[in-house]
């Protein structure tokens, strides 16, 4: 597994796949997510960031992975959102780097939205990540947290953390249709109580794992303007999207 990485790593062997992220108001595409792809039996992202980790390089390979996302910034017509996902760690340890490596695209820097994954971070690490932020803000790139509402550290990273957009788990959204044992409507209440805090904070909220009619008419009833899901579209190559007149999925 060691070698494989290694050349993985060597190779730039990754591809990255977009899901697009569409605003329910206009029905238009808002962004997409970029999401890393591996050769063969890494083709999964958790395979892939799995192995990479088991051998002690998985932070080298979400670095060669935010490299090959922002490349795709050049393969849409439509000055589009772009999301990429970075661990809390990385981006602590490896900021300047990745900040060196968004300046080859100034022309896209408001383009850029970094989506953290929603893990638990003890105080002292939160402290640093959100004055990371708050510089990397000051650059005109944007800021989502992922996964809010799991984990047992969610509200306080929500409100510590400068981020411009909550992205709402997606056991919240599957909880909405959760008819038989009752408890869809308590799903409904927590999303309405997440809504409402994202309004106080300034930040927008997008709903996660949206994939059945039923749950795209509550989210967008609910008062939820941006959703993903395979309701919208799988993700998909960059040769699909390149220069692709993006409208609707």
């Amino acid at each position: 597994m060691n070698e494989t990485i290694a050349q993985i790593l060597h190779k730039r062997d990754i591809s990255i796949f977009f899901q697009p992220i569409q605003d329910m108001c206009s029905e238009e595409v808002f962004g997409f997510e970029a999401l890393a792809r591996g050769p063969g039996d890494l083709f999964s992202p958790v395979n892939l960031f799995r192995a990479a980790k088991k051998v002690g390089r998985s932070q080298e390979m979400e670095l060669l992975c935010f490299n090959q996302a922002l490349s795709g910034l050049d393969h849409f017509l439509k000055p589009i959102q772009i999301f990429i996902n970075i661990s809390p760690d990385t981006l602590i340890q490896h900021h300047e780097k990745m900040i060196h490596a968004i300046k080859k695209y100034r022309q896209h820097q408001n383009r850029i939205i970094i989506e953290l994954a929603e893990i638990g971070l003890k105080e002292k690490r939160r402290m640093a990540l959100a004055e990371i932020l708050m510089d990397i803000k000051q650059t005109g790139i944007q800021v989502a947290l992922d996964d809010v509402g799991s984990g047992d550290r969610s509200f306080s990273n929500i409100c510590e953390l400068p981020a411009d957009y909550l992205k709402i788990d997606r056991s919240i959204i599957q909880g909405l249709t959760k008819y038989q044992n009752g408890s869809a409507p308590h799903y409904l209440t927590a999303l309405e109580a997440m809504l409402s805090i994202a309004g106080n904070l300034g930040a927008k909220v997008i709903a996660e794992g949206v994939e059945t009619p039923k749950q795209y008419e509550i989210v967008k009833s609910a008062g939820v303007h941006l959703a993903q899901g395979f309701y919208f579209s799988q993700p998909r190559p960059v040769e699909y999207w390149k220069f692709k007149e993006v409208t609707t999925c």
